[in-house]
């Protein structure tokens, strides 16, 4: 998930952490549901190098 917002892993745990204490476990949650979105998102999405892969 790091990797797709363009930040390190560390911060974006650190930033997550933080915000679940600060909003009693919505965060965690949040991190959860835009980690499933992504890998779904990859799945669903395939992305074709030209016309003829149709």
């Amino acid at each position: 998930m790091a990797d797709r917002l363009g930040m390190r892993a560390r911060n974006v745990r650190i930033t997550f952490i933080y915000f679940t204490f600060a909003t009693l476990g919505a965060g965690f949650a949040i991190y959860l549901i835009m980690a499933f979105w992504l890998r779904i998102k990859d799945l669903v999405y395939v992305k074709r190098s030209s016309v003829f892969d149709l």
